[in-house]
């Protein structure tokens, strides 16, 4: 018998995440927080990680948005080949998702929690108007044989 855990924070791994190389992250990896039931287990999968290598340099200032950020992965190798300046959002409908991602992306600037785009004065506080993206990023996990749900 498996003993109860009550807390979220009962299960929570912590682990290191390898990015790809040219997005200058330590050989050893990053610190990275996961939770059982996180798409691709809360690591890089390998369409990601294709993605990751096929992306331009990231702007060195401005916003991104990591729409379906799941654990913060995008963000984070973004954040380790741009560096401090970029305003970097995180978008999801997983809410323990998003927990992750906080702990693994701590500088991001905002976070949303719902399954579409935030549409709502309160979500964008000065003047109700959405931010402007230099890039709007993402590799939402969409499963062979599955109903898509967009």
């Amino acid at each position: 018998m498996v003993a109860a855990r009550g807390a979220l924070a009962a299960w929570r791994t912590e682990s290191r995440l390898q990015l790809p190389a040219c997005y200058g992250a330590p050989e050893r990896g990053v610190p990275w927080v996961t939770y059982p039931g996180l798409f691709a287990g809360g690591g890089l999968d390998v369409m990601t990680a294709a993605l990751l290598r096929a992306l331009p340099t990231p702007p060195v200032k401005g916003a991104i948005l990591d729409a379906c950020c799941g654990s913060g992965v995008i963000a984070a190798a973004l954040r380790a080949r741009a560096g401090a300046q970029l305003d970097i959002h995180l978008l999801d409908a997983d809410a323990v998702a998003l927990d992750a991602a906080r702990a693994n992306v701590p500088t991001a600037a905002r976070v949303f929690l719902c399954d579409g785009w935030p549409d709502t004065a309160s979500a964008f506080p000065k003047k109700g108007k959405p931010k402007k993206y230099e890039w709007i990023v993402s590799n939402p996990p969409v499963h062979h044989g599955q109903p898509d749900d967009f």
